[in-house]
């Protein structure tokens, strides 16, 4: 099979040793009913898995459900031999991003050849965790594409979605996020912000959780006054990074969260929802038809319940599992894959 961006594979060119991972029942980079399943890592808050690149890693990766293709640090480039280590400056957004080819980048026991990758500056670092890269839906196009956080998985197959219902089937429309003079396009589907009908980009790469543009801070009912969290940047600029809750409830694909936490920022030209927003859900998305699905799967929520009472029996504590996963899902692995029962 061919994709635009270069020669599919089907099965490792290096051998890998990895952890099984017991909360999804699926050991990494397998095949499942004709697809690839491997393990969605949510510690660093943003949707990432672990590749090889040119027969080096595994590699953290952000895989973003932004129509765009890969995207490396520049650090990493240096390391692969493809770019020269930039000067020195005040800033990594001084130097331009470079076009540089990947030899290959194996994602399970899927293998993509000669990818075209961009290397930019180094500001990927988030809550102790360093992705080397981002993966967008460009290099997926092929494939039928589920982010699957509620259990932690991501999963390639065959297929396509069926007709657009407006319940949790819906035709998505294609949105910037970010500046818009060079947009990050994500898939976009109708949502209620307060009462506010909006159109909501559905973004894995971000962290947190309802993001909007500062300008509507004036037109939401608030729990409270936007406080200071930090400063967000791109290589357009750098902006304040403000949140709070929301007085009211938010409505999409037919969930309804009510009072969620609300983060305002300059650079956010359109409203997107993050990973953190996506975190109970199933996000799937067929490029091919232009249609996804979004879905709140309450018996695999059932599963999580299982092993918090679990981890509670062997530490005597009450325990967010989420949370400690979140965490340390290392640990968490281990715990469940030594207990007795």
């Amino acid at each position: 099979m061919v994709t635009a961006l270069g020669r599919v594979l089907r099965g490792p060119l290096v051998p890998s040793v990895f952890v099984a991972v017991i909360l999804a029942g699926v050991t990494p980079g397998t095949s499942q009913g004709g697809g690839t399943v491997v393990p969605l890592d949510l510690s660093g808050r943003r949707a990432m898995v672990e590749v090889t690149v040119n027969g080096t890693g595994p590699h953290t990766f952000v895989v973003a459900s932004t129509f765009t293709g890969v995207a490396i640090e520049r650090s990493f480039a240096v390391e692969l031999g493809l770019v020269e280590a930039a000067p020195d400056s005040e800033s990594v957004w001084d130097h331009p991003a470079v076009d540089v080819t990947l030899d290959w980048i194996q994602l399970g026991d899927l293998t993509f050849g000669k990818v075209p990758a961009e290397a930019y500056g180094d500001e990927m670092q988030f809550l102790g965790r360093n992705p080397r890269g981002t993966l967008g839906l460009e290099l997926f196009r092929d494939h039928l594409v589920t982010y699957d956080l509620a259990v932690g998985e991501f999963r390639l197959s065959q297929g396509a979605l069926p007709e657009p219902n407006d319940d949790d089937v819906f035709a998505y429309e294609k949105h910037g996020v970010q500046d818009a003079t060079e947009p990050e396009l994500t898939p976009v589907i109708p949502a209620t912000v307060a009462g506010k009908q909006m159109m909501i980009g559905l973004h894995t790469g971000f962290i947190g959780s309802l993001q909007l543009n500062s300008s509507l801070m004036d037109e939401l009912p608030l729990s409270g006054e936007a406080g200071r969290i930090g400063n967000i940047g791109t290589d357009k600029g750098e902006a304040e990074l403000l949140g709070t809750s929301l007085d009211g409830d938010f409505v999409v694909a037919g969930q309804t969260f009510a009072s969620p936490p609300v983060y305002f920022s300059d650079l956010y030209t359109n409203p997107s929802l993050g990973s953190g927003g996506l975190a109970d859900f199933v996000l799937e998305i067929d490029q091919e038809n232009g249609r996804l699905r979004l879905t709140r799967d309450e018996s695999r929520e059932a599963v999580m319940f299982e092993n918090a009472a679990k981890l509670q029996n062997l530490s005597g504590e009450d325990v967010d599992l989420r949370a400690a996963f979140n965490e340390d899902p290392d640990k968490i692995r281990m715990v469940l894959i030594l207990s007795p029962t």
